[in-house]
């Protein structure tokens, strides 16, 4: 009987223990912090709510934000800090709802400078809530690189053909990271550059949640080989930042920045002919127009036959042979050779030499003439329509005759 009453004892002296306990758990003071979104785009409106339980009588709840490793206090005592006040985008209320304590924080027209982890501690304990809240901001800065010089936007950049030069494009102080495109005239050739996005700024976030704490990106895209050929001479290579991430709360769509630099590639001469191949009629004039670029400007062109009979110059004349060249462009030094032979001889049937050189260096470009002899041509449309006619006149000849008999 002892034993079961002593049994009892220690039984309600747990439960009393216990009640004590729950009782002085749920009367603990607690901070709960929301925000109603996490993510904004400048000039939108945020509001950060800190609501208290069981706050004590003379206990104060201070609402700091924490950038980094950087503390500012914003609100201390119910008293929003002469700091933010001035500003005229913050506003800061207090408001009791019965066993908790409301303290709400409104940001209107949110700037870059909003984005931080803000944090509401209760004053003389351990309690404490926080959210991060992160402005979308768009690149600042889009520049190309080429050989570590920075480029102004349509800057003419002067480059040596076949010398290799590193290029890049960096894209500046942005949040999400922007995606860099790179394009020559209308083809996509970012496949050929290296990407990288690094963050910038930050604390606590890093790499692996780059939208915490006043991150941001500097975004590349690095070609290390590049190397300019004649083609590119005049080519416009432009470079797009985009940001592709889309937010619940991002309205404002994909941002765009973009910038472009303009090729002057040096390089020797080059006639640029469709075919090596050329045909003429004896008796009659022939003429050949050729695009030829040269950068920097033409210094000499010949043209002389395979065996070197003859060397003409431009404005020269041998046997009615000549050419001339004249400059279309003047950036890309685009131009149009011209050769004319004024009545074609069979012993002009042969190869040529056209010979070029400024001060990158020369070129030789070959072309051949040939003869074009229609009437030997089973082939020339004029030949098979004459066919065509006497088989016909044939055929009707034989029906007039067979009508009449």
């Amino acid at each position: 009987g002892l034993i079961a009453e002593n049994m009892d004892r220690s039984f309600l002296v747990g439960i009393l223990a216990l009640v004590t306990l729950s009782g002085v758990l749920a009367n603990e003071a607690r901070v709960e912090m929301q925000i109603t979104q996490t993510h904004a785009s400048v000039g939108e409106h945020v509001t950060l709510t800190c609501e208290v339980f069981n706050m004590e009588a003379g206990a104060t709840l201070v609402l700091n934000k924490k950038v980094g490793e950087i503390t500012e206090t914003i609100t201390a005592n119910k008293i929003l800090l002469p700091k933010y006040t001035n500003t005229g985008r913050i506003q800061f209320e207090v408001t009791p709802m019965g066993d908790s304590t409301m303290y709400k924080l409104t940001i209107s027209g949110v700037q870059h400078e909003d984005s931080a982890r803000y944090v509401c501690v209760l004053a003389d304990t351990m309690m404490e809530s926080s959210v991060d809240f992160e402005v979308y901001r768009n690149t600042e800065h889009l520049a190309f690189y080429v050989n570590g010089t920075e480029m102004m936007k349509d800057e003419k950049v002067d480059l040596d053909e076949g010398k290799e030069i590193p290029l890049s494009c960096n894209a500046g102080i942005a949040m999400p990271y922007p995606t860099i495109h790179i394009l020559s005239g209308d083809r996509d050739i970012t496949d050929q550059f290296s990407k990288s996005n690094k963050l910038v700024v930050g604390g606590g976030g890093g790499s692996e949640n780059p939208t915490l704490l006043h991150a941001f990106y500097n975004s590349s895209a690095h070609l290390s080989t590049f190397r300019p050929e004649w083609r590119d001479n005049g080519n416009i290579i432009k470079c797009k930042a985009i940001i592709e991430e889309k937010q619940e709360n991002y309205k404002h769509g994909f941002d765009v920045s973009e910038t472009q630099i303009v090729f002057n590639v040096s390089h020797a001469p080059v006639v640029n002919c469709s075919t090596t191949n050329f045909y003429a009629t004896i008796g009659k004039s022939k003429v050949i127009r050729c695009p030829l670029f040269t950068n920097p400007a033409l210094e000499d062109i010949t043209l002389y036959p395979e065996d070197r009979s003859f060397v003409l110059k431009e404005g020269e004349t041998n046997n009615g042979l000549s050419f001339r060249y004249t400059p279309t462009s003047e950036f890309a030094k685009a131009g149009e050779l011209q050769i004319t032979w004024n009545s074609v001889t069979k012993y002009q049937l042969k190869k040529y030499v056209v010979e070029t050189s400024n001060i990158m260096g020369e070129n030789k470009f070959t072309l051949n003439i040939f003869e074009d002899d229609n009437t030997q041509n089973p082939g020339n449309p004029g030949s098979a329509s004459m066919l065509q006619i006497s088989v016909f006149s044939l055929v009707l000849a034989a029906v007039i005759a067979l009508v009449n008999h």
